[in-house]
């Protein structure tokens, strides 16, 4: 069937649509009149021909009558607006009262460029990706918007939000974001250390929140002022191992994920009351950004975390017999121990055998401050400077 051009050429080369191909199989009505195919064809030469009723009911295949409820309203005052159908703002939304070809509406993508008046991305096919333990199962190349179709390996499962074809090498929504598979297994209980090894499939940090994608979160920039940007580089540098809801272990003292769930007894424990007017307490609250949550209450022995372990602070020597309930990662102090006392933690709190005794890290040199009775080391090891009261 010839294709019609849009109302003029210009419009379809500044639109640069890909044409729709249109079957209606046996239906009569969706046909050119038996006899006059050719005439229809040579009368039909513009879209706006097709508004003559009695032109588009003999060449009803031509002017592609039975597709014409493709293009739909957006809006539920387009009647008054009818006349102003020359503005390419008011065809994007009353794409049905305007009569826009068939070709040209069906889907927001083509509304917004015509709003705007841009031209499309470019489109091709696109190479299928290399899936570690699965392989993609789309037969050859894929075409911009085809679904891209995985198959894991047996032991692994799917991961990640759904991916389509944009052009070449690219994939929505973020090429950064390929889906993976990863290991379905759950050995929550073998790992061991700060659990850098572990791989399995917890989605639940402490206080029970459920863990978001972690790949999504720092893709995104969706995480708070707290974390570390050199965590969010190393996520970045492997997609992979992190394109996923799991808690894995990244430069931190146990397996950790992001969560957008608020849980106000993380805060409460340190002094700090949360309160919402309106909102019941038992209620879990969804946060426009995600906080890094640990999945452990503390690290574990083994694994070489605690056998050279450190303290980098004056001030660890207080948990020498609070060490078993202050070294918790279930509130904002305990981490806090965890990152500048881990040798009193594992000592004292952890009682880990590799650990026989309490070291204090060798400050590389020390300020004194006399008229604040402040002394300030730095910490080679922490690589940030140390303060404590002289």
């Amino acid at each position: 069937m010839k294709t019609l051009i849009s109302e003029t050429t210009t419009l379809k080369q500044q639109l640069q649509l890909t044409r729709k191909e249109w079957d209606f199989g046996d239906r009569a009505e969706c046909k050119d009149t038996p006899g006059y195919e050719k005439t229809c064809s040579s009368m039909v030469t513009t879209w706006r021909k097709c508004f003559q009723k009695s032109l588009a009911n003999m060449c009803a295949g031509s002017c592609l009558q039975c597709a014409r409820d493709t293009c739909v309203d957006v809006r539920d005052d387009c009647e008054k607006y009818s006349k102003f159908c020359k503005v390419r703002a008011v065809r994007s939304v009353c794409a049905f009262t305007c009569q826009m070809h068939p070709n040209d509406c069906g889907s927001i993508n083509n509304n917004v460029y015509l709003l705007a008046n841009i031209q499309k991305p470019p489109e091709g096919s696109c190479y299928p990706p290399m899936i570690a333990n699965g392989q993609v199962v789309n037969d050859g190349m894929l075409k911009t918007g085809d679904k891209l179709t995985v198959q894991c390996d047996p032991g692994y499962k799917l991961s990640g939000l759904e991916n389509f074809c944009i052009i070449q090498d690219l994939y929505g929504p973020d090429s950064r974001r390929i889906q993976t598979c990863v290991p379905d297994v759950d050995n929550w209980g073998e790992w061991t250390g700060n659990g850098a090894e572990y791989s399995g499939t917890k989605d639940k940090s402490l206080g029970d929140a459920n863990c978001g994608n972690t790949l999504f979160v720092v893709a995104e920039g969706l995480f708070d002022y707290n974390f570390d940007e050199s965590v969010g580089r190393a996520v970045m540098e492997n997609p992979g191992e992190y394109n996923n809801n799991f808690c894995r272990n990244t430069r931190d003292v146990a397996p950790w994920c992001f969560s957008f769930e608020l849980d106000k007894s993380f805060y409460e424990r340190s002094g700090i009351n949360v309160r919402i007017e309106g909102i019941d307490d038992t209620e879990k609250l969804k946060l426009p950004k995600a906080t890094q949550k640990f999945c452990s209450q503390t690290p574990r022995c083994d694994g070489g975390f605690c056998s050279d372990a450190v303290d980098t602070s004056f001030e660890c020597s207080a948990l020498e017999k609070t060490a078993a309930r202050d070294c918790t990662l279930d509130y904002l102090d305990g981490i806090v121990y965890w990152r500048d006392c881990r040798a009193s933690c594992c000592h004292h709190g952890l009682k880990c055998p590799e650990i026989s005794e309490v070291k204090m890290e060798t400050p590389a040199w020390t300020t004194l401050f006399p008229w604040t009775g402040t002394t300030q080391a730095y910490s080679s090891t922490a690589k940030r400077w140390i303060r404590f009261m002289g």
